[in-house]
């Protein structure tokens, strides 16, 4: 069996519906404008039982939005905050510091949850987002703050 790797725009995939059994991303979730886009796609792109195994940098408490993109331009809510980026030398921007509240930003058919963590000198966590059923409350109560 022929397996491929692909690096993918997390709120809008090109994978059919219900078609990926395991997806893993590395601090990549607290870059995304938008959360709530990029977990109803996890949702739609995930076969039931599938998941999203994922880590953010470990903000202890609630989640705290850093900045938003409105009229296609970026929105300051807090001082900007760039993480290291290898195909940038000025970094990339988080929108978001992520506390341990990530199961708000998910449709009513994705369960997110903690796999292990946090651990080590940074506190990582270990996150899992699984597909627990093919229904979900699709847009509703899934709107950004902003």
């Amino acid at each position: 069996m022929e397996r491929e790797l692909r690096c993918e725009d997390i709120t809008s995939m090109t994978f059919d519906n219900d078609s990926i059994d395991i997806m893993i991303s590395s601090d990549v979730l607290e870059h995304v404008p938008n959360i709530y886009d990029a977990f109803k796609e996890m949702a739609r792109v995930l076969s039931v039982g599938g998941k999203s195994i994922f880590t953010v940098p470990n903000h202890s408490g609630v989640t705290k939005q850093r900045a938003f993109i409105e009229n296609n331009k970026i929105v300051h809510i807090e001082s900007p905050q760039y993480h290291s980026d290898p195909l940038t030398d000025r970094g990339i921007l988080a929108f978001w510091d992520f506390g341990l509240d990530m199961e708000k930003f998910a449709p009513d058919n994705l369960k997110v949850y903690v796999a292990n963590g946090p651990v080590g000198l940074d506190n990582r966590i270990l996150w899992v987002a699984e597909k627990i059923s093919s229904g979900g409350r699709g847009d509703a109560n899934l709107t950004s703050t902003h």
